[in-house]
């Protein structure tokens, strides 16, 4: 992986990307490290339109990506398994009311702004996402995002 970044020029402190102008497109972000330091890459509405120079360098490295068993070699893999992680960042958002709620906190679940660990039996229908809990008698929402690699729960 390493040595395809550095063969599109990733390896090193990025210049400037162009940007393409106003879309409904968001950012790429991609962070390399190796050895001799951190690289990290913000390039807005990468794809749109055909891409030339270092947002084609960064557009050919995401897409190699998509197939990563292709890029390193299936030997270079483990077993594919989802990731589960282990804390989540909780915000209490505000005030809240609704007659009937899909998405109602676990009731034997304390609610607790942060990075926390949440028991993931616990929530139906998988951890994130938007919740309403009681909190001292004012319904709530709650947002539940998962910490991820690199995210700064870790």
């Amino acid at each position: 992986m390493l040595d395809l970044a550095d063969e599109l020029g990733l390896l090193a402190v990025p210049g400037g990307y162009e940007d393409p102008g106003i879309t409904d497109v968001g950012s790429t972000f991609v962070t390399l490290t190796d050895n001799a330091g951190t690289y990290e890459h913000d390039a807005y509405a990468l794809g749109i339109p055909e891409e030339t120079g270092n947002r084609k360098n960064l557009l050919d490295f995401v897409d190699a990506l998509l197939d990563l068993e292709g890029l390193v070699g299936e030997a270079n893999l483990g077993p594919a398994e989802p990731y589960v992680p282990a804390l989540f960042h909780v915000t209490i958002v505000g005030s809240f009311y609704t007659e009937d709620s899909e998405n109602a906190w676990p009731a034997d679940v304390p609610v607790e702004e942060g990075c926390v660990e949440l028991v993931v039996d616990r929530f139906a229908d998988g951890v994130a996402g938007v919740y309403i809990a009681e909190i001292e008698g004012v319904e709530t929402r709650v947002s539940v995002v998962p910490d991820l690699p690199g995210d700064s729960c870790t």
